[in-house]
């Protein structure tokens, strides 16, 4: 999702639907809500909060890699990435 707006607002239309959904849960960079889907797997739709992504690396798995904090590039959304997300809530 583009932002927490765009969250709460996927979340307020499952539940309109009687879909048990919960959150936003606070994961450091992102926020997120999770549900069931048709099949009873249980999806999650997030957003980035904006928090530095390195942030959140455990420095002794770096260092376990044979790494440092520099060697470990910074994360990035996937170019051409589906959000799916937004393709339901515009079918609806």
């Amino acid at each position: 999702m583009d932002s927490e707006d765009d969250l709460l607002t996927m979340r307020d239309r499952i539940r309109s639907r009687g879909v048990h959904c919960f959150g936003p849960m606070e994961h450091g960079f992102l926020k997120s809500i999770c549900f069931a889907g048709p099949d009873g797997m249980t999806l999650e739709v997030a957003t980035l909060t904006g928090e530095p992504m390195h942030k959140w690396i455990d420095p002794s798995t770096v260092e376990a890699l044979g790494m440092t904090l520099d060697d470990v590039p910074p994360a990035e959304i996937p170019h051409g990435s589906v959000d799916y997300a937004k393709v339901i809530l515009e079918k609806q």
